[in-house]
């Protein structure tokens, strides 16, 4: 005995094959358009300016020898470069251009 599916609206094969194609496109538009979100960005440039503030202050102790003018001018610098990495980051992360399918 079998079943006749000519008279059936969808089959169980066009149904599967619908989702399949529902799913690749979900992860293609997640696979191009991965974008990092802010938080991420925000712990990503704290880490990089923390490696980046103990290499100034060690360079700069070296100069300078003093343990306070070191650490003043190493928090000066990295503040300021945190901020212009962290904004860099942003604009970076609305650019589409460099994303594979």
């Amino acid at each position: 005995m079998s079943i006749n599916t000519r008279n059936l609206p969808e089959t169980v094969e066009t149904q599967k094959d619908e989702i399949d194609i529902k799913i690749e496109k979900d992860i293609d538009i997640k696979t191009k358009y991965r974008l990092q979100s802010n938080q991420r960005i925000i712990v990503k440039s704290v880490i990089y300016r923390i490696i980046a503030l103990l290499i100034t202050f060690l360079i700069t102790y070296l100069f300078t020898n003093n343990f306070r003018k070191s650490f003043k001018v190493s928090v000066f610098i990295e503040s300021l470069q945190f901020i212009s990495y962290f904004i860099y980051e942003i604009v970076w992360n609305n650019i589409n251009w460099g994303y594979s399918i």
